[in-house]
């Protein structure tokens, strides 16, 4: 069994089995670790970050509220209508969202 595009697919290497290692860049708990701290307090949206990232904020209706870029460290956002809210966080390190209530 030989092909012209492929000379070396004869009878001795037909079979012939190779291995190969993989390895991912990130695992889930590299994702968890970078993960940013979303919370509230006192009608304030609160975001602990370790690197620089865009923030992105939508109301229930999908009405972009806040678009910004935001630094590494602790960020306060005051946000005055309670209510939930869709946080969205994208930077280098992934994309985040979660939902948040303020009361």
């Amino acid at each position: 069994m030989t092909n012209a595009f492929f000379p070396d697919f004869a009878l001795a290497n037909a079979l012939k089995t190779t291995c190969t290692q993989l390895v991912l860049k990130t695992t889930i708990n590299d994702l968890q670790a970078n993960a940013p701290e979303i919370y509230t307090h006192d009608k304030t949206l609160c975001i602990k970050l370790l690197y620089d990232a865009q923030l992105s904020v939508f109301d229930i209706n999908g009405k972009m509220l806040i678009s910004k870029p935001i630094n590494s460290g602790l960020n306060y956002f005051p946000i005055q209508i309670s209510g939930a809210y869709l946080v969205r966080i994208t930077g280098n390190e992934g994309s985040f969202a979660r939902k948040v209530i303020i009361e």
